[in-house]
């Protein structure tokens, strides 16, 4: 029913502490004072309920937190909350009443703010989907899995960020992600239209803005796999064909529309090949194939080795600390040498039971490196298959500075063609196994590297330390 907002809900005004001036009586970080002043905007404009959503369980409870000052419901609606909650709550035994999350929830809701992520009890987050859909919680704090199996939308959707940590590197929001959790705002039969508000810490590239907001969905692809266990299981059972459910899968159907072009991929290889001459004799192919060979034999040598040295015993040691001179590799990619800014390990892998279990058992690299390296970002190279014009040239140029954050799909290595001014100094999240050498030189480093000034420093650095050794940098 419609009865969630009741009618005394608009007909009244609501109450709203400021709470100690425009910072939300935190004097907090920026970020923290600017979400205050936007939620607050969206409710005095009426553009509740809002989902605010932040890509970390934390952010979500101290976003929410900082508007404890605030109060956006009225008494009937405090009412109606409490006595929900408090109904819910009975299923639980008295020591889990006592929780803190538990005791906490409740003084939140009754002033209109919820939170929702996967760290709370299943039963506080189903307390918090029914207030919401009955327009009892104005303003909601989630994380991405709140937009996804539950039709829960709202008025007005807040991007907090628009980079997550997917398990390997801080990457900005894919399309799909973004219209999944955009889709939440407007309700349909009550909003003519929804609102996204999106908050920008760093600069972002035209053409990633467009890729996010314009770009393909996520592939859809199967993840089934055969196993002995599940075929034997099929001959089990009476009347069942196993190659009949596995021909009519999703898997095989997608194998099976990818063969035509894997087929003519591999004509056109093998006519190119064809075509490919070698010397006027068989003495000179037989010379080709022994250098091939030859060339295969040192690769594999240079692989060998490299494995050696990135062993984590004999590597971990020389990147404890800040400031150690790296030669990276990423992704097929050499960017040179860059400047080690800090060591993460993964945690959890040393402890014992389940969740120890999980983290030695997770396919995620074990250390992280974050590195400077310098690079040049591809926006420069073309653009929607067109050339930069010199006034984008030198404006985007002006402002590349500005990021500090680099992937290997949105940068480059440095070429010796390329312009001074397009070169920068990213911090790219590297692995050991993306390490090709280690010097035996360090340079200091800020901890905080994300202004220009502190990176352009790093680069002028590490071209120092290469004009000193030009026969290469000490090992």
């Amino acid at each position: 029913g419609g009865g969630g907002r009741g009618g005394g809900g608009r007909g009244q005004k609501r109450k709203r502490q400021s709470g100690g001036g425009r910072g939300g009586g935190g004097g907090g970080k920026d970020q923290k004072s600017d979400l205050h002043r936007i939620v607050k905007l969206v409710m005095e404009r009426n553009l509740d309920p809002v989902i605010v959503f932040s890509f970390s369980k934390k952010d979500c409870e101290r976003y929410a937190l900082d508007l404890q000052r605030e109060d956006y419901t009225d008494d009937v609606e405090k009412d109606l909350i409490s006595q929900v909650y408090r109904n819910a709550i009975e299923s639980l035994s008295e020591d889990d009443r006592k929780l803190p999350q538990v005791e906490a929830l409740l003084p939140l809701l009754k002033k209109g703010v919820g939170i929702h992520h996967g760290g709370l009890l299943p039963i506080l987050k189903e307390i918090v989907e029914i207030l919401f859909s009955e327009g009892l919680v104005k303003a909601l704090f989630a994380t991405e899995t709140f937009s996804i199996g539950i039709n829960m939308p709202a008025k007005t959707v807040v991007f907090t960020n628009t980079r997550k940590w997917d398990g390997r590197d801080f990457r900005w929001v894919t399309s799909g992600e973004y219209i999944q959790m955009s889709g939440r705002a407007g309700r349909r039969g009550k909003d003519e239209r929804g609102i996204v508000i999106q908050m920008l810490d760093e600069k972002m590239e035209p053409a990633v803005c467009k890729g996010i907001l314009y770009g393909d969905p996520d592939p859809l692809n199967s993840s089934y796999r055969i196993s002995y266990n599940m075929l034997l299981n099929m001959m089990r059972v009476e009347d069942v064909d196993p190659e009949y459910l596995l021909r009519a899968s999703f898997h095989q159907f997608q194998r099976e529309s990818e063969a035509p072009a894997l087929e003519s991929r591999a004509n056109v290889l093998e006519q190119k090949a064809a075509e490919i001459t070698v010397g006027d004799s068989p003495e000179d192919e037989a010379l080709a194939g022994e250098y091939r060979r030859m060339e295969d034999q040192l690769a594999a040598t240079r692989r060998g080795m490299a494995k050696i040295v990135r062993r984590p015993d004999h590597i971990l040691p020389f990147v404890q600390k800040a400031g150690r001179l790296l030669d990276v590799t990423i992704d097929g990619e050499n960017y040179g040498w860059g400047c080690l800014v800090s060591y993460r390990r993964r945690p959890g892998g040393d402890s014992a039971g389940s969740a120890g279990k999980a983290a030695r058992d997770s396919n995620e690299p074990k250390h992280t490196l974050e590195v400077l390296l310098p690079c040049v970002d591809r926006h420069f190279d073309e653009r929607d298959g067109k050339d930069l014009d010199d006034r984008e040239r030198e404006e985007d140029a002006a402002n590349q500075g500005l990021l500090w954050r680099g992937t290997a799909r949105h940068c480059r290595p440095v070429k010796p063609s390329d312009d001074p001014k397009l070169v920068s100094m990213r911090q790219f999240t590297a692995y050991l196994y993306d390490v090709d050498r280690i010097s035996a030189v360090r340079i200091r480093v800020k901890q905080d590297n994300k202004s220009p000034e502190s990176r352009a420093m790093v680069l002028h650095s590490v071209r120092e330390v290469q004009k000193r050794f030009p026969e290469g940098v000490p090992l």
